[in-house]
């Protein structure tokens, strides 16, 4: 018989898939590794997982259900998916009303470890009542959270920051290809400005990483070590002069890109049947032909940018997926007028969720169009295909010039106008036509190439930092402080 886990560690993300679906390809590689997991989140969050398909996955990760409270004019809702985005302040107050749960919910699950999201900043204090140590998981990647989430940004005379600010990088940040363009820092304004009794996203982020004992980080040494250790520096700074010195030994760990895997999500099903619709017409291209399009679930195009990007596809004569959100409302951006009719044939726009890595796994996917969230730009990665960059929304930007302009191994999209942001059917024809077409010696696509095998197809790799993470874990002062 074999001997039951020696640790139990709790996860907790925030209610948003791009948050969720990283919380849950951890909870796995922990389980890899022979820790007992419980994953926390409501009901109606779980079906939308890819199945747990290893029997020690199934051993080993326990879903446990959670329910919101009723907040007044909040309809029922699992992510922030379902949401129009006027409800994204009472949807935070129904999870900030989850507190006083924590302090039975804790001894009833008796983990030795909670792992959590930056919206719960509240939960470290609960955890340490019960001597239990919190650590909180960026799923972020490094350059983002060095440009945006230092104490530079939060504390004194930079607080809060303008949209001029935001344009320019924090005191002493090292010799980097990023940047926000104007559009780009005047959306981040409002992160540090929300309504009260809101807590701005900005202060739940600075909170939650200052009073967790841990904070890990979705990005590796071997890409991004110049970043990890410029947030090491500042946070410990930081806690020296602000704190006397407490938490100067707070450690700030890569936990690595955290990937998908083959036999993981490439088996994760959908009821809908637009995925094997996808994967039908898929079956029917030739190989490296189609550019898949995805802006991912958060980010709506306004009509102007739909067309820009219809009219751009269109124009560059080559097979294309879209794979269009479609709000909660149900009233997606008209198409251009005739534009079905004029793509038939080399054209599939689908306006359902789909699971993305299904159709990145597919070979007649060459081309992933994308809003450049961290995720898609891992599994595009992972995947081998060729990116097109078209940043929207949060750090976008930062990450679509960090992956083109420093690592060079992708193409942004150039902007008409950077301080509205608008781009023109043109610059997304070139850029889609040369994706398509560049021989594979082309630098920026061996250099993709070169990612792909020594970095995010890299298991060893991966296993190192988990190994190194669950050994740090496991050594944090499980008493009472």
């Amino acid at each position: 018989m074999e001997a039951p886990p020696k640790h139990h560690f709790l996860l907790f993300p925030w209610l948003a898939l791009g948050h969720i679906i990283p919380f849950f390809r951890l909870a796995k590689r922990l389980a890899d590794a022979g820790i007992s997991v419980t994953y926390l989140s409501p009901p109606s969050v779980f079906p939308r997982l890819p199945p747990l398909q290893l029997p020690h996955h199934q051993s080993l990760i326990t879903f446990h259900p959670l329910s919101l409270p009723s907040i007044p004019e909040l309809p029922e809702a699992a992510t922030t998916y379902d949401l129009l985005p006027h409800l994204q302040t009472p949807f935070k107050a129904a999870f900030d009303a989850l507190q006083p749960l924590f302090h039975t919910l804790l001894p009833k699950l008796s983990p030795n470890l909670i792992i959590h999201d930056f919206t719960s900043y509240w939960l470290p204090q609960i955890a340490t009542t019960f001597g239990i140590p919190t650590v909180f998981f960026s799923i972020f990647n490094a350059a983002s959270m060095a440009y945006l989430m230092v104490p530079y940004r939060f504390t004194g005379k930079a607080f809060p920051p303008t949209a001029a600010d935001l344009t320019s990088s924090p005191l002493d940040f090292p010799l980097s290809a990023i940047y926000f363009h104007p559009f780009e820092a005047k959306q981040q304004v409002g992160a540090h400005t929300f309504p009260e009794p809101d807590i701005p996203c900005a202060e739940r982020l600075f909170r939650s990483i200052s009073n967790s004992h841990m904070v890990i980080i979705r990005s590796c040494y071997e890409l991004e070590k110049k970043y990890i250790d410029y947030i090491q520096e500042n946070y410990q700074s930081y806690f020296k002069e602000c704190r006397g010195g407490g938490d100067g030994d707070k450690k700030f760990l890569p936990i690595g890109f955290l990937p998908p895997r083959l036999g993981g999500e490439a088996q994760w099903s959908n009821d809908s049947g637009s995925c094997q619709k996808c994967m039908d017409w898929l079956d029917k291209q030739p190989i490296r032909s189609v550019t898949y399009v995805a802006f991912g679930t958060e980010c709506r195009l306004n009509q102007a940018q739909t067309n820009a990007v219809a009219i751009g596809l269109e124009e560059s004569g080559f097979r294309f997926l879209w794979v269009r959100r479609v709000p909660i409302d149900g009233l997606p951006e008209k198409l251009p007028d005739d534009f079905l009719e004029r793509v038939q044939g080399r054209g599939l726009i689908v306006e359902e969720w789909v699971p993305q890595p299904n159709i990145l796994s597919h070979p007649s996917i060459g081309v992933f169009f994308s809003h450049s969230g961290t995720s898609s730009v891992i599994e595009g990665l992972t995947a081998g295909k060729r990116l097109v960059l078209l940043p929207m929304i949060i750090d976008q930007g930062l990450i679509a010039r960090l992956v083109a302009d420093e690592w060079r191994a992708a193409l942004e999209i150039e902007r008409a106008n950077l301080e509205d942001g608008s781009f023109t059917a043109e610059s997304v024809c070139r850029a889609v036509q040369r994706a398509v077409s560049e021989e594979d010696d082309a630098k920026t696509w061996s250099n993709a190439k070169d990612l792909q095998a020594r970095v995010f197809g890299n298991t060893e790799l991966e296993k190192h930092y988990l190994s190194k993470f669950i050994d740090c874990a496991t050594k944090l002062d499980y008493s009472k402080s």
